[in-house]
């Protein structure tokens, strides 16, 4: 009965995460109790490697909420919910009806002008139902926040909310080319591109992971959900990438300040001073107050929304290949096994290798990291590079490898850093340092 590596990992994390003064319930994946621990010495050693304030960070700032603002951060699992598929796919389905409907009437139209009013009403109401998802996604966020809902809750409304405005900006599409086919009837162009932008910022590719795995269309994927009362903070590790999406309620005005594409620039180097480094150029789309910018670069690529009104970056969605994000500060330790794992900030990437002391060989391990308020959790195997990637947890967590085919074993605590962030290009004095 093999089961020993099991019961002595859950002692490890527990030793460790206590004397951070973490305390997680740990809970053991069904393995039958053995009390009788290894018998064989193990040696132990810890290696921490000096990293400067990019490597630790990454080497590109990001928008992020301030510290003091967050009041919650978790990670769990966005999976299949059966319920929820067929709720979100109905409500997909009733949204497609109505546009059908709305094609309808406005076909149905006896006189040029009713055609005409028909389409003006269905601008009114689609503007109305945008204000509406607006509300929806702040009260999902702040419910997050208050802790009145759990992050695979919010995960669920928002991807509510992504489906609706989906549906709402096909909806658009179809009144326009409705307006362009009626004689004398024009819809504005800028009210028509505000609306789309303004539905924009109710995507992201965190949460169309998210959705997608809800609606059973993808495999289930880990997302880490920081929230302050009306900003939020989403992500993950898919497909060879670190993505990463931000919405900053407190720098949203709504305003209808144009954005001058002098400005535009100025703001998009000033917040992402190595991006802007790397690329020196951006594609735009601008209207009614908002901007949207895209900047392809080296490591990835990065589309900034900004704000008229407050002339800063509130919405950021980015994705860095893992090959060419920085590991920062490396944090080793040999039990049984070598188990190295990287420092980075809360819901940055977090690499995790094992190898075997012996032959610096990899090792496929099923890893667990144990955070105060989750307990212990399988997040998955490092596989036949013996390499796993994940997001990592706010404040102290330990990690655990456990080879699976024998006792071997090691477990590392670490905390997250602090990143370089967008908010740093503003103060004239910041330090580009990490703690």
């Amino acid at each position: 009965m093999r089961v020993a590596p099991v019961v002595l990992a859950l002692l490890l994390v527990c030793s460790a995460v206590a004397g951070a003064g973490v305390a997680p319930t740990l809970q053991d994946d069904g393995a039958d109790a053995e009390t009788t621990p290894p018998t064989d010495s193990r040696t132990v050693g810890v290696t921490a490697v000096t990293a400067n304030a990019t490597n630790v960070s990454g080497q590109h700032r990001i928008l992020s909420l301030p510290e003091s603002n967050v009041s919650n951060a978790r990670i769990d699992e966005a999976r299949l919910d059966a319920g929820v598929a067929v709720d979100v796919d109905a409500g997909v389905a009733a949204e497609r009806m109505e546009t059908i409907a709305l094609r309808q009437r406005v076909e149905a139209a006896e006189t040029n002008d009713e055609r005409q009013r028909r389409i003006l009403d269905g601008m009114n109401e689609l503007e109305k139902r945008a204000v509406t998802l607006r509300s929806n996604q702040r009260t999902a966020i702040s419910a997050y926040a208050a802790g009145n809902i759990d992050a695979r809750t919010l995960y669920v409304r928002l991807a509510r909310v992504q489906a609706e405005a989906d549906a709402l900006e096909h909806r658009l599409e179809v009144l326009t080319a409705l307006a362009e086919d009626t004689e004398g009837t024009t819809i504005d162009g800028g009210r028509t591109a505000a609306l789309k932008l303004q539905l924009r910022e109710f995507d992201g590719p965190v949460r169309q992971r998210a959705s997608g795995a809800i609606r059973g269309n993808e495999p289930p994927t880990r997302v880490y959900a920081a929230a302050s009362r009306n900003s939020i903070v989403l992500t993950t590790v898919i497909d060879g990438e670190y993505v990463r999406e931000v919405y900053r309620g407190d720098l949203r005005s709504l305003s209808s300040s144009t954005i001058p594409y002098n400005l535009q620039e100025n703001i998009t180097s000033r917040s992402y001073p190595e991006i802007w480094a790397e690329s020196g150029s951006l594609d735009s789309t601008d209207s009614g107050g908002t901007a949207v910018i895209d900047v392809p670069f080296a490591a990835g690529h990065l589309t900034a929304f900004i704000d008229g009104g407050s002339e800063r970056v509130f919405k950021e969605h980015q994705r860095i290949h893992l090959a060419n994000v920085s590991t920062g500060e490396v944090r080793e330790r040999t039990i049984d096994l070598t188990l190295r794992v990287n420092r980075t900030y809360a819901g940055g990437p977090l690499r995790i290798e094992v190898l075997d002391p012996d032959t610096d060989e990899p090792v496929d391990a099923a890893i667990r990291i144990a955070t105060n308020g989750q307990g212990s959790t399988r997040i998955g195997a490092t596989g036949d590079d013996g390499v796993l990637w994940t997001v990592a947890p706010r404040g102290n967590f330990v990690v655990t490898a456990i080879d699976e085919d024998s006792d071997d074993l090691s477990t590392i605590e670490l905390s997250s850093g602090t990143p370089l962030t967008v908010e740093d290009a503003y103060q004239p004095n910041a330090s580009d340092g990490v703690s």
